[in-house]
């Protein structure tokens, strides 16, 4: 018997030697990707598109972004540059007469959740596709130190996308061609590596698959097709259709054991440590259930998500909260248990300048004065007043001081009514309607809303507020989910009409007059965050079909077309000289307040509150959470050798038997 136990084992132990892992996981029932606890979550409101061109409207789906894609850079959190799929990054030649440097960037050995390689081309897919003519994204303006990028965004002579200086030399390697500026005695100057590379760790230049991309109508709206290149993937993407329903409302995301890994001799945790990150926007407000289905307690009914989310978190069954709902934030102002994290988000409005009842500056300047921003930063607890659409994140060219330290803007913390009600009888307009869109299930945004139209109701005007939502559907028996607040944004003003197939019916959208929009700082360069208001910069679609070489550029958001804005954006883009870049976009925001298409309104701040021994949690640039190192006291962290040990001691005991 001894002997056939020896036997037996050793033929277990060769199986699994032979085989890896994967087979004595399915032997034995054991989940093979399972190491690590559950975490349970609430990071505010639901992320309507995983498409990182499009993701960042609103501030919530930050943190969700950063854990399912990874781009070749990322920042620190005191902005600087560090390496993330870049693995290394030379330079390879520099001509001072062209002003063309190639840089050759090697990608580390990682792949997708779906087990394919990140490979160089992936980059690539996903830069043509933000400077595609007929493709709308002010994160174009990230790559425009590239070479023949901007010809391609404006549709410039006869180039195209297949023309822009970035080639795959190897699966894994890129080389990358930069121009820099001309000088006056007609030479180059050499481009900064250090300031490109800050652009690349900008979020919204993350690989995307052009197999996926082209799968759906809305294709960053399902789970079954959204791969993930960060740290973990989207298990499940739960949405519900309407108030009655009772089905819970949650992202489920799972490690992503093929991210950095090596799969044959890294233990399943090596990178990631937790197994799952749930995040909970709603369930059945009647009841909590454990994941067993089992009733846990009887809870009362909420009036919000957060308010749910708060009684969650109180009550043991949240681990981490980034958000607390506004009825409470006064009970947890002082509180040391929140930590007030900045964020890279303005909440802002933009305006439709082509509004007769707002087409004149001095109406939209008039409506900025007559808001107290310290009134409604202070109802909001944890917000700042913004006198600027750029966050502190922003740094001053060629130093590292905030590029708002230094702002020449008139734009007021305090209300001054009696100015605004002169400016409204300068430019002769003294009444009027118009109406605030904002976005379904953000309760700060309306709050904002209500207060800023209370404010205009007393200069005279007629202020309505408008809710979008969303709308589910399904496409190719996969589940879409179409944003009635998106197609709004992207149609810039004017009335939009779903034409896809076989999204939901959808009448035709009235453009918005008023947009509540939470504006990404989307690099450390404050440029990218000013030029796409500039209409030479502005990477808004082009009709194709339209262009004639001497076509004027594209609008930008708001219709905005101002003769000096444009003149300091295009000076500070060609200028090599620090002092001098940082004096026209100083002079750009100065204008682009005075006319004020866009108009600030607070610094978005997150309250932070996490479970008594939540550890290593750590953040990058402006409050953005890592989750990959966190685990709770006491946890015991379960690594490959662990596994194998245990399974082959039950198998062991089974054999005895």
């Amino acid at each position: 018997m001894k002997r056939f136990l020896a036997l037996a084992l050793t033929l277990v132990m060769l199986a699994l030697s032979l085989s890896g892992c994967s087979l004595y996981y399915r032997m034995f029932g054991i989940d093979e990707d399972y190491t690590g606890p559950v975490y349970y979550m609430y990071l505010g409101d639901m992320p309507t598109t995983m498409d990182p061109a499009f993701a960042y409207l609103d501030d919530s789906s930050m943190a969700v972004m950063s854990l399912i894609y990874e781009g070749l850079y990322k920042y620190d959190e005191k902005g600087e540059a560090t390496e993330a799929l870049a693995e290394s990054c030379k330079e390879i030649s520099f001509d001072d007469k062209t002003g063309e440097l190639v840089l050759e960037i090697s990608i580390r050995d990682s792949c997708w959740s779906d087990q394919i390689h990140v490979q160089a081309d992936q980059f690539i897919f996903a830069w043509r596709r933000l400077l595609e003519p007929s493709f709308s994204s002010p994160a174009s303006v990230l790559l425009y130190d590239i070479k023949n990028a901007k010809e391609i965004k404006t549709a410039s002579g006869s180039i195209t996308k297949y023309d822009l200086g970035v080639q795959a030399v190897d699966t894994r390697v890129l080389h990358i061609t930069l121009v820099g500026q001309k000088l006056e005695d007609g030479s180059y100057a050499k481009p900064s590596i250090k300031a490109f590379k800050e652009k690349l760790a900008s979020p919204m230049l993350v690989p995307v698959r052009s197999d996926k991309v082209s799968k759906l109508t809305d294709w960053a709206t399902s789970n079954e097709s959204v791969p993930s290149n960060g740290p973990f993937y989207l298990r499940s993407y739960q949405q519900r259709e309407n108030a009655e329903a009772k089905k819970d409302r949650e992202i489920r995301l799972q490690r992503n054991v093929y991210y950095l890994r090596d799969q044959t001799n890294d233990p399943l945790d090596k990178y990631v440590k937790p197994y799952q990150i749930v995040l909970r926007h709603t369930i059945d407000a009647e009841k909590i259930y454990d994941d067993k289905g089992s009733l846990l307690k009887s809870t009362p009914v909420f009036t919000s998500t957060s308010e749910q989310a708060l009684y969650y978190f109180k009550n043991g069954y949240l681990d981490y909260t980034n958000y607390i709902p506004l009825d409470a934030r006064a009970d947890y102002a002082s509180d040391s248990a929140v930590v007030r994290r900045e964020s890279l988000f303005t909440h802002a409005y933009l305006f439709n300048t082509k509004n007769p009842v707002l087409a004149k500056p001095e109406v939209r300047r008039a409506l900025s004065l007559a808001l107290d921003r310290e009134e409604l930063a202070s109802s909001l607890v944890y917000a700042k007043p913004a006198l600027s659409i750029l966050t502190d994140a922003a740094k001053e060219p060629g130093g590292d001081d905030a590029f708002n330290n230094h702002l020449t803007s008139g734009v007021s913390e305090k209300a001054n009514m009696s100015e605004a009600k002169k400016l409204l009888e300068q430019a002769g307009v003294t009444s009027g309607s118009f109406t605030i869109t904002v976005k379904e299930g953000d309760e700060v945004s309306a709050a904002a809303a209500a207060y800023c139209a209370g404010v205009w109701k007393e200069l005279g005007f007629d202020v309505t507020l408008r809710t979008m939502q969303t709308k589910i559907y399904v496409e190719n028996d996969y589940n879409g989910i179409f944003d009635t607040y998106l197609a709004c944004y992207k149609a810039n003003g004017a009335p939009f009409n779903n034409n896809a197939p076989t999204a939901p019916s959808v009448d035709t959208v009235e453009g918005f007059d008023v947009i509540a929009v939470d504006l990404l700082t989307n690099s450390t360069d404050p440029f990218t965050t000013l030029a796409p208001f500039s209409k030479y910069f502005s990477g808004m679609s082009i009709d194709m079909a339209t262009v004639t070489d001497d076509q004027e550029p594209a609008l930008p958001m708001t219709s905005y077309d101002s003769k000096r804005f444009n003149l300091c954006i295009s000076d500070a883009a060609a200028t090599p000289v620090k002092k001098a870049k940082a004096a026209y976009l100083h002079a750009a925001e100065e204008q682009l307040m005075n006319d004020m298409p866009v108009m600030p309104l607070f610094r978005i701040e997150n309250s932070v509150l996490q479970k008594d021994g939540l550890k290593n949690v750590t953040y990058s640039l402006y409050g953005v959470p890592c989750f990959t190192e966190m685990k709770l006291s006491g946890y015991e962290e379960v690594v490959f050798a662990d596994i194998q040990a245990k399974v082959i001691e039950e198998r062991k005991k089974q054999l005895e038997k």
